[in-house]
């Protein structure tokens, strides 16, 4: 999904974290904390860095396209799509977690 980005990361901001703050899905929250921009999904915070596209980012800074997350905040309703291993086929097959209230 993110292959293509290249590997040059950066730190997220707050200000550009804003707008992907929140829950999605069961128990996905995205939060800017004293670690940074992360996401929690209930057993561990994981940093988030830029991949250098609006709404791309990488999860610990791993670019190979296995450990990504995008947001569309243009759809109805907004979603995050994380880029998970498949184990089966060694593929990277997106999760999409739909955007909840607060």
């Amino acid at each position: 999904m993110l292959d293509g980005l290249g590997s040059s990361t950066s730190v997220v901001s707050r200000e550009e974290a804003e707008p992907y703050l929140g829950a999605y899905g069961p128990q996905v929250r995205v939060e800017f904390t004293d670690d940074g921009f992360v996401l929690d999904n209930g057993l561990a915070d994981m940093p988030l860095v830029s991949l250098g596209s609006p709404g791309a980012f990488a999860i610990g800074g791993i670019t190979n396209g296995r450990f990504s997350a995008t947001f569309d905040m243009t759809g109805n309703p907004a979603h995050l799509s994380l880029d998970m291993l498949n184990s089966e086929e060694g593929l990277p097959q997106p999760l999409v977690l739909e955007r909840r209230p607060d």
